[in-house]
């Protein structure tokens, strides 16, 4: 009946609703600057500068990167601290914990919970609490990818609360609505051994008010810097704009979505998602674990690993990604000491030159930290990926070979650049390869040759290689595992798993510590992006099938692998 749904509808919002007091903000203000300075050396904020001047002409959306549950505190200290009005935060419901909840609310946070599909009640419930927000203009903040990020790669975008807010600002029409993409990176995790247990297959630990407190307890050690680094906005009216110039003059009837209402949600969700890319914080952790991890054993000589830090620095800073990007000024032996200090590697003293590595676990922690800037090197990776197998090629046939690959790594890294730009990236990267030695140039033929053997720069050039070697070895385990069934109609979810079993197996054999290789989303956006290009058919949402031009994929995916490690996949497929 309309008075128990009623009754409903009020027990949905007192669920939701944020309780935002001064007393709490004022209190947890002063906590959070004890906490910082407890364990924390520093946190570090780039391009905030035209935040205020933002926020008198629009109403601002925060869409930061999940990384850490400490996220939500961050990003409220740091805008109270710039004098602005703390956004209201949505919070999973599973952080609406007995006292934590209400301190969470307190200063800003209403719970929504992780899935309503299927209850329109709720939906319409914490629809209207967002539309509310908006017609009075108060600042709101939630993370576009859903959940926190285990592997450091960003995540795919949900469209749910963004289309939420798409639709309240069409119905209100008050305020320009601006979306702020915000990268939150961290030099040391608090969540670091939680989610290397996550990723080794153990169950998530469900919150608990016992568990939280029990972890806080358990803090110990300095864990260095936080970088917050605001990226270029998303304003609303100029991107629906470009989708429908006539939304103006047309009545918006929330009962009847307009056509054009989920591929500008879309197109909102893949901007955003890029903009935080585009705003990347480059620390030490992240260059030092991207040179460890490329290295077979994860040991290098310390005067060697200060250079490869060095041509890191260039190639990121030669990319032109964006100009909001923010590269640390540390040359390579300070970086290395500072990973010290946080004890993310170490060091072996010798006579003829320390020896820097990782043990075991140092390995699948640091990993996090080379995936957060991987969308930094994955051209020049997939450059010297090229290399791999063949000792010379042309221009040409190096942009022909990356092209094949691109479509997938642009999508599973959020990349910027469409396909028609890539021949100009890929020669403008090459020219840089070739100033940093790595590649040696012949200016008349135009090929592109690797270092001889014995040169230290085939070393560099093959450390690079390794860089997003996982992700294509990934790649290429899918599809050898497609090929392998014989049968033409294959159930989706059993594909997915037995790769993801594959995988698992293939790490375990050849001790492998890449957590990339137990990463389900991987795969099943690989699976997804396969469909898009047409290589595979989704049939009926839960089955696939393949096409001539899938063998195609397979043909050239050898070209950017080992011959080893494609003899260990399909050895492992085949036993």
């Amino acid at each position: 009946t309309e008075y128990k749904a009623s009754l409903q509808a009020q027990r949905y919002l007192y669920e939701i609703v944020a309780d935002c007091t001064n007393i709490t903000i004022s209190v947890m203000q002063r906590l959070l600057t004890a906490f910082w300075n407890r364990f924390y050396s520093g946190i570090e904020v780039a391009n905030n500068e035209s935040l205020a001047e933002l926020s008198h002409t629009h109403e601002l959306v925060y869409v930061p990167c999940h990384r850490s549950h400490i996220d939500y505190l961050l990003l409220s200290y740091l805008i109270q601290r710039e004098g602005l009005a703390i956004p209201y935060i949505a919070a999973g419901k599973n952080l609406n914990m007995p006292v934590i909840g209400s301190i969470l609310r307190g200063c800003g946070a209403f719970f929504i919970r992780r899935s309503f599909r299927g209850n329109e009640l709720y939906s319409t419930v914490l629809f209207e609490y967002l539309s509310t927000l908006i017609a009075s203009g108060m600042p709101i903040e939630y993370f576009v990818e859903g959940g926190r990020s285990r592997t450091g790669r960003l995540l795919k975008p949900i469209p749910g609360v963004l289309s939420m807010t798409v639709r309240g600002y069409l119905k209100e029409r008050q305020k320009p609505v601006a979306f702020l993409p915000v990268y939150i990176g961290y030099e040391k995790l608090m969540e670091s051994k939680a989610y290397q247990a996550e990723l080794l297959g153990k169950d998530k630990k469900s919150e608990t008010l016992l568990t939280t407190i029990a972890s806080i307890f358990k803090l110990r050690g300095n864990f260095g810097k936080v970088y917050t680094n605001f990226g270029e906005p998303v304003l609303l009216d100029q991107l629906i704009d470009s989708v429908n110039p006539l939304w103006k003059s047309e009545h918006f009837d929330n009962n009847v979505r307009p056509k054009w209402l989920r591929p500008c949600v879309s197109k909102l969700s893949q901007n955003i998602i890029r903009n935080i890319n585009r705003a990347a914080s480059v620390n030490p952790s992240n260059l030092v674990a991207t040179a460890l991890l490329a290295t077979p054993k994860q040991h290098i000589d310390e005067r060697a690993l200060i250079q490869t830090l060095g041509i890191y620095k260039e190639l990121i800073r030669s990319l032109n990604y964006s100009e909001y990007i923010i590269i640390t000024e540390l040359d390579g032996r300070e970086q290395i000491q500072r990973t010290e200090e946080l004890q993310l590697s170490k060091r072996r003293k010798h006579q003829l030159g320390d020896i820097i590595y990782l043990d075991a676990k140092q390995s699948i922690s640091m990993t996090y930290y080379r995936n957060n800037i991987l969308h930094l090197m994955a051209i020049p990776s997939l450059i010297a990926c090229c290399f791999l197998n063949m000792r010379t090629h042309t221009r040409e046939e190096i942009i022909s070979i990356i092209s094949l690959a691109y479509p997938f790594v642009k999508s599973e890294l959020f990349l910027i650049w469409d396909e028609h730009e890539l021949g100009d990236i890929v020669s403008q990267m090459l020219d840089v390869m070739a100033d940093q030695d790595l590649i040696i140039k012949n200016e008349q033929l135009d090929v592109y040759t690797r270092p001889a053997s014995g040169e230290p720069a085939f070393m560099h050039l093959n450390m690079l290689a390794q860089i997003i070697s996982p992700v294509l070895e990934v790649y290429y385990l899918t599809i050898s595992i497609l090929l392998n069934d014989n049968k033409t109609k294959m159930p989706r979810e059993e594909v997915e798993n037995n790769c993801f079993l594959m995988a698992q197996r293939i790490a375990m054999i050849y001790e492998l510590n890449a957590p990339d290789f137990s990463d389900r989303h991987l795969i099943s956006n690989f699976i997804e992006t396969l469909i898009s290009a047409d290589y595979l058919k989704s049939i009926d949402s839960e089955h696939l099938e393949f096409n001539e031009a899938f063998l195609k994929v397979d043909r050239r995916a050898r070209l950017l692998l080992s011959k080893e490690m494609r003899n260990n996949i399909l050895q492992t497929i085949k036993s």
